[in-house]
């Protein structure tokens, strides 16, 4: 394998996706930002949408893939063809 350099809010959000449930903007922001004594951005749904755009780049080559629904829910997945190569 080969690893990924990821950003603090990166590694959360893919941490969060990881279990394969499905994650909602408001459950991210609520992960991301609960602790922060300002609430976090003003526009929290804008920083969730570029990061999974930068983490979407990131994993580009892997068998990972991240969905969005209509809906901004959002699901971790893996291709069935890399299910298939991991079982090997």
């Amino acid at each position: 394998g080969h690893e990924l350099a990821l950003t603090n809010t990166e590694g959360m959000i893919l941490s969060r996706l990881v279990s394969g449930k499905i994650t909602s903007y408001l459950d991210l922001t609520e992960s991301l930002y609960e602790d922060r004594e300002d609430g976090g951005p003003d526009d929290p749904n804008n920083v969730i949408a570029v990061t999974l755009c930068r983490l979407r780049k990131k994993l580009k080559d892997s068998p990972i893939r991240i969905t969005r629904s209509s809906d901004k829910h959002v699901r971790l997945f893996l291709d069935r063809i890399a299910d298939e190569v991991l079982d090997d």
